[in-house]
């Protein structure tokens, strides 16, 4: 080989190095963190975001992914998730990076205070749930945790050591919690020791629902089950034929379960006995629980319309459209029933005729199940941090409290107070005055 052909191999060789440097000699942590420098520079935000989060966990004393992580989330309000990774970094490595744990916390109003906030777990909950002397969170991770409502303070905290897919639900002596593997798993109140376990075809995403000794839950392969709270004995089950992922409406003796097929079931809560002939059935997923008025029964549908339906399944009253899927629970209060979509829109509407009161436009898309308190509506958007308190006169929004990280469950009421649950895994207490 020639002077010339062998200057020519280096180039060529120094030149495939410099294209694949990024790679060479790399961590995953690091790869992952110049996959995320890329996707910024594109103004990809997102995917870079979820980038540079992989690649902290693949290496937590990645500082430079982490000190490039933390602006992203202080824009999107996540302030508190922010700071938690600010303290993680070493003093001499924080650079230029800003944040004052005094504007950490979260936001309040006149009438909005908060009241506690507890830090319970570094984890994403998946739903939460109240009575007057106490609250408790689930968490996918397999957490459970019951805090005293009246000062946050933990009472116990567990790991069930599964896949929690269920908001959770409370009775006087006992917590229950659905699990991924379609186990229902029923922890002591006073300590969370489990007291006894029982099995469903497929995941469970539906809040339980405890009423007169059953617990009634549903499950993603369609089935539906009355659980003896005592002992997790099946007392009755039944085929839905469709997924159930909203927690079923008790009515008397009679239960409404609505699936994904868009159909509405009608049983005996008592046997499990079909009392329509035909399940109802309507265009679009029903992902949200049924509510039942009076001699109606309203379902929410991700085809954008909220039906009133009559108790024999047969007809309907009215139905409303708003301007995308609707996942929240209808809102009644005495002759008016609140509706938010996902498409950034709320309506009021007569609970009789069908008839707008009003609709106007909001700054979120709404999936949780806004709260009535009164005369005023709280809600909260997907994938941001902001508490909206609305009038209910004419949809007017009075109030924006920032809750200090993207808000994961909630917001619900409780007595004297409005909890909600952030994505960062804390759990937060207001009082509405």
């Amino acid at each position: 080989m020639n002077n010339l052909s062998k200057i020519f191999s280096v180039v060529v060789i120094l030149a495939w190095l410099t294209a694949c440097s990024p790679f060479l000699f790399q961590t995953d942590s690091q790869r992952l963190e110049y996959e995320a420098d890329r996707l910024l520079a594109d103004d990809r935000v997102s995917e870079a975001l979820l980038a540079y989060r992989q690649s902290i966990d693949s290496d937590p004393l990645n500082f430079s992914a982490t000190r490039k992580l933390i602006p992203l989330y202080q824009k999107q309000g996540r302030l508190r998730e922010a700071y938690y990774l600010f303290q993680l970094i070493p003093e001499a490595d924080r650079n230029a990076l800003k944040i004052e744990p005094a504007d950490l916390s979260p936001g309040e109003s006149e009438n909005v205070k908060l009241d506690w906030i507890q830090m319970l777990n570094h984890e994403e909950p998946v739903g939460l749930t109240a009575d007057e002397q106490a609250v408790v969170v689930s968490y996918r991770a397999g957490h459970v945790a019951l805090v005293d409502i009246t000062n946050g303070s933990i009472l116990w905290s567990i790991s069930t050591e599964k896949v929690i897919t269920s908001p959770p639900s409370l009775t006087s002596s006992a917590v229950f919690v659905g699990c991924e593997s379609g186990a229902l798993t029923a922890l002591r109140r006073s300590d969370g020791k489990i007291i006894w376990e029982t099995h469903l075809k497929g995941a469970i995403y539906a809040s339980p629902v405890a009423k007169n000794g059953l617990l009634y839950v549903g499950s993603y392969e369609g089935q539906l089950a009355a659980i003896d709270l005592a002992n997790g004995s099946v007392r009755w089950q039944a085929d839905a034929e469709s997924p159930i992922l909203a927690p079923v409406a008790v009515d008397g003796e009679t239960l409404y379960v609505a699936t994904t097929a868009g159909t509405v079931h009608s049983l005996n809560r008592n046997t499990g006995e079909a009392l329509w002939i035909k399940p109802a059935r309507l265009p679009g997923s029903l992902e949200a629980q049924p509510v039942v008025v009076s001699d109606r029964i309203l379902v929410a549908t991700n085809d954008s319309r909220v039906y009133a339906l009559a108790l024999n399944g047969k007809d309907y009253f009215w139905q409303f459209s708003m301007s995308d899927s609707i996942y929240s629970n209808p809102v009644v209060d005495n002759d008016r029933a609140y509706i938010f979509s996902i498409g950034q829109s709320a309506a009021a509407v007569d609970l009789k005729s069908g008839e707008k009161l009003w609709q106007v436009e909001i700054p979120v898309p709404v999936r949780s199940t806004p709260v009535l308190i009164n005369e005023q509506l709280y809600f909260s958007g997907i994938s941001q941090s902001n508490l909206y308190v609305m009038d209910t006169a004419a949809g007017q929004i009075k109030t924006v409290i920032n809750t200090g990280d993207w808000i994961a469950a909630g917001p619900m009421k409780s007595g004297k107070h409005l909890l909600l649950a952030g994505k960062d895994g804390a759990l937060l207490s207001y009082r509405i005055n």
